[in-house]
């Protein structure tokens, strides 16, 4: 209850007690935050809150390589410092849904700008939602060390914090499927 927002990275498997996944819900349904970086996509996969949460789950992902972001949002305090398309080389995951339509979409991957991805051309990499209560923001980079001497990324996690523990607001409403078109 004294925080505002977790923060899950580098937490793939198991990693809570029964006991510690029933306080985190009602921290959440409470109003709490979560920000997901990378491998928190991994985080207790047989939870059912979580997953919902989180919006999908991972299928596979790549070993590092070079990719072009497309930054779909550039007013939410985790995107707006972003240039619309952004070129960086992380591990990209594969998620078993689309979340959009479900969270709002802040940024996407263009897949024939690298190999391995399969979810066409509409891939989501970074997502947030006003859900139960609590504020969910899902980033699919930081899966190098590399990452984190990214000033650009460095500052997408920091406006993610900012906006999960509500010091800042930002439109996380889920993007309406029917007035989205890719380019």
């Amino acid at each position: 209850a004294r925080f505002r927002a977790v923060v899950l990275t580098g937490t793939a498997g198991e990693v809570l007690s029964g006991p510690q996944q029933s306080a985190f819900e009602e921290y959440f349904r409470n109003g709490g935050g979560l920000v997901a970086v990378h491998d928190a996509i991994e985080t207790e996969p047989g939870w059912a809150f979580l997953t919902e949460v989180l919006g999908a789950r991972a299928t596979g992902r790549t070993d590092p390589q070079s990719a072009q972001v497309r930054v779909a949002d550039q007013v939410h305090p985790s995107t707006k410092a972003l240039p619309e398309y952004w070129q960086r080389t992380d591990r990209w995951y594969n998620f078993d849904a689309n979340v959009r339509g479900l969270s709002h979409v802040l940024a996407t991957v263009d897949e024939p700008s690298y190999s391995g991805g399969t979810m066409g051309t509409d891939h989501p990499v970074a997502w947030c939602k006003d859900w139960k209560g609590g504020r969910s923001f899902y980033v699919a980079g930081g899966g190098t060390a590399a990452a984190y001497d990214d000033n650009r990324f460095a500052g997408h996690l920091g406006g993610a914090v900012l906006w999960a523990t509500g010091t800042t607001d930002g439109d996380c409403g889920a993007t309406v499927v029917a007035n989205y078109k890719q380019s």
